[in-house]
């Protein structure tokens, strides 16, 4: 496979990658729009990322919360063992069991 060649696949791939979500390790959000991503690959393409992830903070905070962890799994324990109420999940709680009591059902949502 020629040099020229090579770049191009390995750029589709990645792109296909992306449309699937496989292996996106960031999300970058426009305004109200969100789009999964490969840090490697902004990084590769742009100097403004690139000094982004330089200097980002090692720290994983909860946008719940505001609690902050050193390891993602620290966060993956939080999420699923933390109870806090935020005005999010009152909302899609109060839609959840209005929607499951129409239909004969309880919820156990907040």
């Amino acid at each position: 496979m020629e040099v020229s060649s090579h770049s191009i696949f390995l750029l589709q791939q990645l792109n296909v990658q992306r449309e699937f979500g496989f292996l996106c390790d960031c999300t970058v959000a426009i305004g109200n729009v969100y789009f999964k991503a490969h840090r490697a690959v902004l990084a590769a393409f742009s100097n403004y990322f690139k000094m982004i992830f330089i200097h980002q903070s090692r720290w994983i905070a909860c946008a719940v919360c505001s609690m902050r962890f050193s390891h993602k799994s620290q966060l993956q324990e939080h999420m699923y063992s933390h109870t806090a109420v935020s005005p999010t999940s009152v909302v899609q709680g109060r839609i959840s069991r209005e929607t499951s009591s129409k239909r004969g059902r309880t919820s156990n949502f907040v």
